[in-house]
């Protein structure tokens, strides 16, 4: 099962110590569970607490620079989570990924951003 990451120090943390991959529409920051870096031994303890170990989470980052009109970043977030949902399988195992899409999202067709995904992941998994 895939979990969306909600929590703000979850964001951080991740953000700090994860991997970039940059691809040509979207930017994916990910770590592996065992490299995230908490800055005491007592937040990793209560962060794996409040929400278990898991297998695999995400989120879906779009900022105002993409697009102003919210239905236009709530359409670019409703793909990309579409294209997870459906793909459960390919989703790389131990992984957080963090999706930060770029302008040229906005006018994408599914199939390619389908596509650039899957190579996301393929990348992720060498690593």
């Amino acid at each position: 099962m895939i979990q969306t990451i909600k929590k703000k120090k979850s964001f951080q943390q991740i953000y700090k110590s994860g991997r970039r991959y940059f691809s040509k529409n979207l930017l994916a920051i990910y770590a592996n569970y065992e490299d995230i870096n908490y800055e005491t031994k007592e937040n990793k303890e209560k962060d794996i607490l409040q929400k278990g170990i898991l297998e695999k989470a995400y989120s879906i980052i779009v900022s105002k620079k993409i697009s102003n009109k919210a239905v236009e970043r709530n359409k670019i977030k409703r793909r990309i989570k579409e294209i997870i949902k459906l793909n459960v399988d390919e989703f790389p195992e131990r992984k957080i990924i963090l999706f930060f899409p770029k302008l040229s999202t906005v006018n994408m067709k599914f199939s390619e951003l389908q596509n650039e995904i899957f190579h996301i992941y393929r990348e992720i998994t060498k690593k």
